[in-house]
């Protein structure tokens, strides 16, 4: 008998098992692995396929395997514990109560902000609303006053195939894509009623918008037990058909900040050519994008405006799910630099406005 030690031992094995696999075997095994899968697969289907044998028997007949289902799920939804922000559990059902109470009541309640700050935010508004336009407010609407989500659709794909073909030039400019948090659920009311009586809308119609969204309450079911009755101060319904113009309105005190910082010339919007109209904004319901140049000035009036707005509407910007795309020459560095300013993340990859590619065109990197 041979006893061979040591690295040598082991280079031995490694040499001999390379030896022994060859294209062949590599072959054999790689379709066996496949083959394998495919039982894997087949046998998992069959055993889904057996769970709904009893269900189609006796699916929602009176039987006893009704009620066990039943049972089981509700059992499975039943909320037997929580846990407080200091990490300590919850059992009992009277502390349970109350402290979903208290979440929802922090979330739809807020502080009345100072009216400095909504003044602030709505000095460059003017009115844009006419007697005859009041008039037809209250009036039904008629499909000419429809405006088709695609109008703005097209301009971000112009925009944006702009930025991204701009190889060239001393030029830099910034597509800066904000997600709002919980957008619908923060918008002050206090807010919204400056916004629709700076807009110029007359007092009746005002009072029909405040009597829509103000007469609402909220009460919680826990098992069986109702409990809780919450005014809210804040949030309009989302899913409703009228929310997404009083976001809009209410949003159109951003766009009044951002085009006078543009007459001003702190910021400079973008022109995808030369006799193109200037592109500073856009905005349709929560979806918002802001052009301006590259440049550390810009960035921080953009960061001000967003700053102020946060405090006169209660709205907030996700970080976390907003981004800044550059255009093509942009450097690196300065991305970077940009990005820790506005501390949000920078992308080279398509990103979407509307729910839609904001890019148009094959990649040739991703797939």
């Amino acid at each position: 008998m041979i006893l061979v030690r040591g690295s040598s031992s082991r280079h031995g094995k490694t040499s001999l098992w390379a030896q022994l696999i060859t294209e062949q075997s590599k072959k054999e095994e790689y379709c066996l692995r496949v083959e394998l899968e495919s039982l894997k697969e087949d046998e998992e289907r069959l055993w889904k396929q057996r769970s709904r044998v009893d269900w189609l028997k006796a699916g929602d007949r009176n039987t006893r395997f009704f009620h066990t289902r039943a049972s089981n799920w509700k059992k499975k939804n039943e909320i037997n514990m929580l846990q407080e922000d200091n990490g300590n559990m919850i059992t009992d059902m009277k502390e349970i109560q109350n402290l979903i109470t208290t979440y929802f009541c922090n979330s739809f309640t807020s502080k009345r902000p100072q009216e400095q700050h909504i003044d602030d935010v709505l000095r460059h508004m003017e009115p844009k609303v006419t007697m005859h336009m009041n008039q037809s407010l209250t009036q039904a609407y008629t499909t000419d006053e429809i405006v088709l989500i695609t109008d703005n659709i097209l301009v971000a794909y112009e925009v944006n195939h702009f930025l991204k073909n701009t190889r060239r030039g001393k030029e830099y400019f910034i597509a800066l894509k904000l997600d709002m948090s919980k957008a619908y659920d923060c918008v002050k009311w206090s807010f919204l009623k400056r916004v629709l009586e700076k807009l110029g809308l007359n007092d009746r119609f005002v009072r029909l918008v405040f009597l829509y969204i103000s007469t609402v309450s909220f009460s919680f079911i826990l098992i069986v037990d109702i409990f809780g009755n919450i005014v809210p101060e804040r949030g309009i319904r989302q899913g409703d058909p009228l929310s997404p113009y009083l976001f809009i309105l209410c949003a159109e005190a951003l766009s009044s900040m951002l085009l006078a910082c543009e007459n001003q010339g702190e910021l400079r919007s973008v022109r995808v050519a030369r006799n193109a109209p200037q592109i500073n904004h856009l905005l349709f319901a929560d979806d918002t994008v802001i052009y301006c140049k590259a440049v550390v000035e810009e960035v921080l009036w953009v960061k001000e405006v967003l700053k102020q707005y946060e405090l006169a509407s209660g709205q907030l910007i996700n970080k976390e799910k907003s981004c800044m795309v550059f255009s093509k020459n942009t450097l690196v560095t300065r991305r970077e630099e940009l990005s820790n300013i506005m501390e949000v993340r920078f992308d080279n990859v398509p990103t979407t406005y509307l729910g839609l590619p904001a890019f148009i065109g094959s990649s040739k990197t991703l797939t």
